[in-house]
Formats: C-alpha cells, structure tokens, sequence
C-alpha cells in the first residue's frame, strides 16, 4: 500500500496531488502510482505553463510527456506580489525553501487559482498508445511532481509563471516604495473588492462569473470603494503607485 506522503510530504505537494485527484481522475490517476513509485519517470522539465517528461512504459524506447497549464498573466502577478508584500513572512518563508500556508488565499483574494481547479486549465499528452488521457505515464508524472515541488516549492510558482528570481525580487521592489513612501512595507495595504459567485457547478459559476466581466463599471466600483475608505480613487490611475495622505470620509458619519 502507498504511503499517504510518499509524494511529498509538504502541504503544497499533497494540495498539488489532491487538487488533481478532485477533476474527477482519480481511478485514472490511481494507475500511475506505481510507475511513479518504481521510479519509471525518468526526467521532468518545468517551464512556464509546460511539463516535459519521459517516461518508461513496456517498450524500448520512454514515452514523451507533455502537460500545459495556462500560466498566470502579468496582471495576475502583479496583484498577487502586491498581495505577498502585505506579509513580512511570505520572503522569509519562500527564501527558506517553504511555501506559505496562506498563499493560496493570496491567490484568491486576486480573483485566481494557484492549483489547478478545473479539466480546462490543463492540456495534456502522451506518445503511448492508450486512448485514456491522462494514461497512466501522465498520471506518473502528475504524482512524480509532487515530489519535486516538495523539493523545491518554487518549481510550483514557475510552472504557473513566475521564476523564483522574478517573485522575490518584485516582493523587495514592493516593500522598498512602501518604505521610500513613508510607509511601513510590514503594513502594506491592498484594497481589492470581491463579489463571490455561486451556483450548482463549477461551470456554471464560472459561465456566470464570465458574464459578470461584462458588466463590470471600473468607475463604479472606484466610487463605491471611495464611500467605504473616504479615500477619493478617482483621483489615481488604474495602476498609479498611491503616496500616503490623510483621509477623510467622503459620506455621512455616524
């Protein structure tokens, strides 16, 4: 019997290996367990958005192992750094090899997923000839990179496309114009609105989420968040870096 952690025993590993096992692949996944646990994975390449991998089936020559996942866009990062740089801990933390418990809330609080959360955000292939997708040296590879982000956590953040490099050194860049601002980078503030969608399935709150975009006033919710904050958005550019002022409530107080 396989051990609960023998892909990786960190938090991250077991939520990449769940997260997997949660799209409804389970049974499929469940046979490359042992080519994953014989060591039949013989190299795995990450890159931004794509997985490269060889794998060791019944024949000769290793099956070629491709996997895409789309990649977080620039404005995803963005946010999501702008985000970390609220906490003194998250560079510690990932400079020491460690990813934070909390991140994915980072994630979401940006409106994105770290992990992926539906059949869509992957793409996958496989030169054997097994009609199932994922076969099984796929599912191999699957559970073989939960033990390399195990090993190095930053694997995780580069495949969804930010090197370690790039992440830490937007986190200093972050924290110094808070500091050269006069604030204080440990109390960084970020103000995002949030609206949670629902409905029956996953599909059908993402159909409904899609059409929300499409009706989204970026000019109303910059009202709306200035009534809330006493602080005149409207003043500032979508992007503009904001320099620390008074503020005053814009509404009635109580």
């Amino acid at each position: 019997m396989a051990r609960k952690d023998e892909f990786g025993g960190t938090w991250w590993a077991k939520r990449w290996t769940s997260a997997l096992e949660r799209l409804g692949w389970s049974s499929r996944l469940q046979r490359g367990r042992t080519y994953a646990r014989q060591g039949n994975v013989l190299e795995v390449k990450v890159r931004p958005g794509r997985i490269d991998a060889r794998v060791q089936g019944s024949r000769r020559r290793p099956y070629r192992v491709t996997i895409d996942i789309q990649p977080l866009s620039d404005s995803d990062w963005d946010r999501a750094a702008s985000a970390m740089a609220e906490h003194a801990s998250f560079a510690a933390r990932l400079l020491a090899g460690e990813m934070p418990e909390n991140i994915e809330d980072v994630f979401v609080q940006c409106d994105t997923q770290l992990f992926p959360h539906s059949e869509r955000d992957i793409d996958m292939s496989c030169t054997c000839p097994d009609w199932a997708n994922p076969c099984k040296h796929i599912a191999a590879v699957f559970y073989t990179l939960g033990t390399e982000f195990d090993r190095d956590p930053f694997l995780l953040l580069l495949l969804r496309g930010m090197s370690r490099e790039h992440l830490l050194a937007a986190l200093r860049e972050k924290r110094a114009q808070a500091a050269a601002a006069g604030r204080d980078p440990a109390k960084v503030l970020v103000y995002t609105l949030v609206t949670v969608i629902v409905d029956e399935t996953d599909d059908k709150a993402r159909a409904k989420f899609e059409d929300y975009k499409r009706h989204v006033s970026y000019d109303g919710a910059l009202v709306l968040m200035s009534g809330w904050s006493g602080i005149d958005f409207g003043q500032f550019a979508l992007r503009a870096d904001m320099q620390p002022f008074g503020a005053r409530p814009l509404g009635r107080q109580r």
